[in-house]
């Protein structure tokens, strides 16, 4: 399996949360990212607000915003341009 870029992971966390995966383990799970790489990349969504942060029942969750669904639109609309062979 191909290593992804720095773009793919923020796109495939951005689709995990917007199709309602909201917990840190079970985003880690579906986007099969180690914890290190998970944090550093929903810390940087974050500060970038692509995704917002709030506690519920003493965890974190995640949820996309606006701006996130923005940009994960952008990436599908440009997706083919950046496809290799």
């Amino acid at each position: 399996m191909a290593r992804r870029s720095r773009l793919q992971i923020y796109q495939d966390v951005l689709q995990a949360i917007k199709d309602g995966t909201e917990k840190p383990t079970l985003i880690m799970d579906r986007t099969r990212l180690p914890y290190s790489t998970l944090n550093n990349t929903l810390s940087f969504l974050v500060s970038q607000g692509n995704i917002e942060v709030s506690m519920a029942s003493r965890r974190k969750v995640y949820r996309i915003t606006q701006k996130g669904e923005n940009t994960l639109d952008y990436f599908e609309q440009f997706k083919p341009l950046f496809q290799l062979e």
